[in-house]
């Protein structure tokens, strides 16, 4: 487990978007972007490995079951952690961002993925877009954004409800 930086971080976000502006000049149509969301200074670790793999198999099970054609797939794992970008033939971001916002919603983990969808032109929508509520706090419930900012709960006590919440799913998803 190495400890990242918000320098770190920061090279990692236009890393990031420098790919996804490739993809999409590349294959254009829809781009999902999908990372998971892991405070702290430690985003590689065994409960944020977990929960990306279930949710980038969630993901490919949703593409299937729409009939998306998923054009072009890039998967890094970094220190600053996981990272799958997937370019779609579906020209419909609208459509594309909807489903996402209801996997992050309906599954076990979803609180912990963040499925961006860009258009075309390189716009991340949102959820706000789309009347969905704000993501919540993982322990109060509350906005998470603010909770967030003015680190309302203890690290240790998020890291523990992470790898609670995951190994909880372990089990159900290994069984």
């Amino acid at each position: 487990m190495s400890r990242v930086t918000l320098q770190d971080m920061l090279q990692a976000r236009d890393w990031r978007r420098e790919q996804q502006q490739r993809m999409l000049k590349q294959h254009g149509g829809s781009l999902i972007s999908f990372t998971i969301n892991m405070p702290g200074d430690v985003k590689d670790c065994y409960a944020s490995r977990v929960a990306f793999e279930q949710g980038l198999k969630a993901v490919q099970t949703l593409l299937g079951k729409k009939d998306w054609q998923c054009l072009d797939t890039l998967t890094e794992r970094k220190a600053t952690g996981p990272l799958a970008l997937m370019a779609l033939a579906q020209p419909d971001t609208t459509v594309v961002k909807q489903a996402m916002i209801e996997l992050e919603n309906e599954h076990p983990l979803g609180r912990l993925f963040d499925l961006d969808v860009l258009d075309r032109d390189g716009r991340i929508l949102s959820r706000k877009e789309f009347g969905a509520p704000v993501r919540k706090c993982l322990l109060c419930h509350l906005d998470a954004v603010i909770c967030a900012r003015s680190q309302q709960h203890d690290i240790q006590q998020l890291r523990t409800h992470i790898h609670e919440l995951v190994m909880s799913q372990q089990t159900t998803v290994d069984e």
